[in-house]
């Protein structure tokens, strides 16, 4: 996973529930869709947002972890929320995230 993390990753922040931000490489990974009922009367599947962070950096990254990290390099920070762990293995977590838009608003303008 180093060699993706150095050539993919952005810079961010997690922060878990009372803890301090740890710096952080994130990786994005393509995002997935949403299984939707057979017969829905859906336009559109949603997409599903996923990162990856290395678990040398954070040992665990629980439902409701605040990621801060641009969607790119040089990209605007904006903040997300862990909201599933897709899986894992013994080097990092894949977890889905979704934009919390009012933890994005509180962040200095970075561009």
């Amino acid at each position: 996973m180093a060699p993706m993390l150095d050539a993919f990753g952005v810079s961010g922040t997690v922060t878990l529930e009372g803890e301090v931000p740890a710096d952080v490489t994130v990786v994005w990974l393509p995002p997935t869709t949403e299984d939707l009922p057979v017969g829905a009367e859906f336009d559109r599947a949603g997409l599903i947002r996923v990162l990856a962070v290395s678990r040398d950096e954070v040992p665990q990254l629980p439902v409701g972890a605040l990621v801060v990290a641009p969607e790119f390099a040089d990209g605007p920070l904006k903040a997300w929320r862990v909201d599933g762990y897709v899986r894992g293995d013994s080097e990092h977590h894949r977890v889905t995230v979704v934009l919390d838009a009012s933890a994005t608003a509180d962040l200095p303008d970075t561009e």
